[in-house]
């Protein structure tokens, strides 16, 4: 996902305000509590309730994993890296976010981001499953694929195990999402089933 605040923010909390939520780095333009983010679709709260809290992003309700910026997209221990965009006046952000979050049953929420200040760039997007006997189905508004990814896990491989290489659908899978025709609204509906 791109954002629109500028390139020169740095990648520490504002001062006086809270830098992590459990062990999630929360950096500046996001924040935890009043004055300690940008605007509203900066803000994260961080939910006490679970042990370890974890961190939500408020206006859209998503639990996030990690936030950091700029990079290029790899498979590395399981953490997704993004390229930088082509404008010097975006950044490009690297948001990830727990399936379980989005997914209601086995149908996910749509993902409307046309009013925030984040956008899905047209590369290096990814749908990415961890687990073991795992599908995970992208689609647009009109149920095309945009994406499709399955786990599984056998013999003595474990969740942990497989975890720990995420290779060729064992315990984990990338798949790219398709940029034919893909704008902030083609990313809709999806299904995400175990």
């Amino acid at each position: 996902m791109a954002s629109s605040f500028p390139e020169n923010s740095s990648f520490i909390a504002k001062q006086g305000c809270a830098d992590h939520c459990g062990g999630v780095l929360i950096p500046y333009p996001f924040g935890i509590g009043e004055n300690c983010f940008h605007d509203a679709w900066y803000e994260i709260i961080c939910n006490v309730s679970f042990n370890p809290p974890k961190p939500f992003l408020h206006l859209l309700n998503f639990e996030v994993v990690d936030i950091s910026w700029n990079g290029r997209y790899r498979n590395q221990n399981l953490t997704l890296q993004y390229a930088e965009g082509g404008d010097n006046d975006h950044q490009i952000l690297k948001l990830i976010m727990a399936p379980k979050s989005i997914c209601v049953g086995d149908a996910m929420d749509p993902i409307d981001i046309r009013n925030s200040s984040y956008r899905f760039i047209r590369k290096d997007n990814v749908l990415l499953v961890d687990g073991c006997s795992g599908n995970a189905v992208l689609t647009d508004g009109l149920g095309d694929n945009l994406a499709e990814c399955d786990t599984v896990c056998s013999g003595n491989i474990n969740h942990v195990t497989a975890k720990k290489s995420c290779r060729n659908g064992i315990g984990c899978c990338i798949a790219p999402i398709s940029s034919k025709n893909c704008s902030p609204e083609c990313l809709q509906h999806g299904s995400c089933f175990s």
